[in-house]
């Protein structure tokens, strides 16, 4: 977090050694045809699905380049600086590389309503962000609009504690509708990192997201 303070110019250069190391990576798995495409049930992001008309089918029989592939960007480590710094030191590195694929999925858990203008200028491929509890609902919702998928990370916690809070979960179901309503909305549940969430929580889980959304 000191870094771009104190030694600003060092922490270019280091940025500037891993996106070339990255960079030369990516190109290595292409030419050796080491990469497949990823349009399919594989992850094209944080848990999110691939299937997607803008790129080749997974059983395309073209030879799969990096521009026929989906990427994913994040920065949540740096969240607590500001925006501008943001844009100077972390943001062109990132972008570097995303602009390399074909479409892109941005974000985790950091909030994207205050950088969504430097995010959208610098990386050209992005269809979806990510829009997680820590987020601005409404202002994340207005930025979207119909222009990317909204991608909502509900809490996990709220059904894989020792109880499971269905009221919790019935409130942030109707605020993300609330707020998401007039947009292209993807709901995941992910980071269930306990046992406790058995297969019975989930259905409950899900019965609640359909009845409020209607569907």
């Amino acid at each position: 977090m000191l870094w771009p303070y104190d030694y600003p110019d060092e922490l270019k250069l280091l940025l500037d050694f891993l996106v070339d190391d990255k960079k030369r990576f990516f190109e290595y798995l292409e030419d050796e045809k080491l990469i497949c495409f990823n349009t399919d049930n594989q992850f094209a992001g944080p848990s999110c699905y691939g299937y997607v008309s803008d790129l080749p089918a997974p059983d395309s029989e073209k030879d799969v380049r990096l521009c026929d592939l989906w990427t994913w960007s994040e920065s949540q480590e740096s969240e607590a600086i500001s925006p501008q710094m943001f844009n100077e030191f972390y943001l062109p590195y990132m972008a570097d590389l995303a602009n390399m694929f074909g479409l892109s999925y941005y974000g985790c858990c950091e909030r994207i309503d205050q950088k969504f203008e430097h995010i959208v200028k610098a990386i050209h491929n992005i269809r979806i962000f990510s829009v997680s509890g820590w987020s601005n609902f409404e202002a994340a919702a207005e930025l979207i609009g119909k222009d990317y998928v909204y991608s909502r990370k509900p809490v996990p916690a709220y059904v894989s504690s020792f109880e499971p809070d269905w009221d919790a979960v019935k409130k942030e179901a109707r605020q993300t509708w609330n707020a998401a309503k007039n947009c292209s909305l993807e709901v995941i549940l992910r980071d269930v990192y306990s046992s406790l969430c058995t297969p019975q929580r989930s259905v409950e889980w899900v019965k609640i997201w359909k009845e409020t959304i209607g569907i």
